[in-house]
């Protein structure tokens, strides 16, 4: 017993303490939009990998189905290509986890904003190979780039999972989507002074707007890479380096003098309009694609 409740007590401040998207000094709103960004961005690169290079590459699960019809039609080639897409998104989800997770458990302090830039560096990365191999119809260079995506995307998953204890996974909707099934009708008839479910049910709501934040990040880059190509990979280089900035602001505020804390204030504000402004201009160019079309 008394071993559950030290492991129970360890986990809860690990916790309190895992960054930015738990992060108590950040505001709610923003927090909360910034979940939805997450998501949003997964939906949005899923989508252009699909689109411009041939294969999703925010989830394993269509990967390892490619893998297990690999293994009974004895293709090698299959096999390869989709195990190596899947160690990638494993790897860049271990890279993201010996980076944050096992820092904090060894009494370190959790690199948030180094990943954060290089998952930024890395779609820098997508966006240039996309650019001089523009006329490159090369299965190497698709398969380089689906490889660095997937790495991204588990980048992303695991950085997420561990800044929310588990609760937020953007780049698949599986386990989202379970839960709101789980949740959709066990407190459909909750008791507003219940407290307990009060707070599932808040829950389940973020969850479906999480889902539908996917949704839409998927149609806003359908629009706007079937107009715009591999260009459409600004939208996650920008938003990374937007995301990047806002790190570095958040992690200042700690240990920060009180009288330090207003100049900080304004850079953490344009950082905020920053965001909003990338991605309200990204749905407006991709709304406009859509007439376009």
């Amino acid at each position: 017993m008394k071993i559950s409740c030290i492991l129970q007590s360890m986990k809860k401040r690990i916790g309190e303490k895992m960054l930015r998207l738990d992060n108590k000094k950040l505001p709610k709103k923003f927090k909360m939009f910034i979940w939805y960004l997450m998501s949003f961005q997964a939906g949005y690169v899923n989508v252009g990998g699909f689109l411009i290079f041939g294969s999703f590459v925010s989830h394993v699960t269509g990967t390892s189905s490619q893998i297990g019809m690999g293994i009974a039609g004895l293709d090698i080639e299959k096999i390869i290509t989709f195990m190596t897409i899947l160690l990638s998104f494993i790897s860049g989800a271990g890279f993201a986890g010996y980076n944050i997770g096992n820092k904090q458990i060894n009494g370190e302090k959790p690199k948030y904003v180094f990943v954060t830039g290089v998952k930024a560096l890395l779609f820098f990365g997508v966006l240039l190979i996309s650019e001089i191999y523009f006329n490159d119809n090369s299965i190497a260079i698709k398969l380089i780039i689906i490889h660095l995506l997937s790495f991204v995307c588990g980048i992303q998953n695991a950085t997420c999972s561990q800044a929310t204890n588990g609760f937020l996974k953007p780049t698949h909707m599986t386990g989202l989507s379970t839960d709101i099934g789980i949740n959709l009708f066990k407190y459909v008839k909750a008791d507003p002074s219940d407290g307990v479910k009060a707070v599932e049910v808040q829950k389940n709501k973020t969850r479906m707007k999480i889902l539908g934040s996917f949704i839409a990040g998927g149609a806003i880059a359908f629009f706007i890479f079937s107009q715009n190509g591999h260009y459409g990979f600004l939208f996650p280089f920008i938003s990374s380096l937007a995301m990047l900035y806002t790190s570095i602001v958040a992690e200042k505020f700690e240990g920060v003098a009180q009288d330090l804390k207003t100049d900080l204030r304004r850079r953490f504000k344009l950082a905020q309009l920053s965001l909003t402004g990338i991605v309200a201009t990204t749905v407006l160019i991709g709304v406009l694609g859509f007439f376009i079309k």
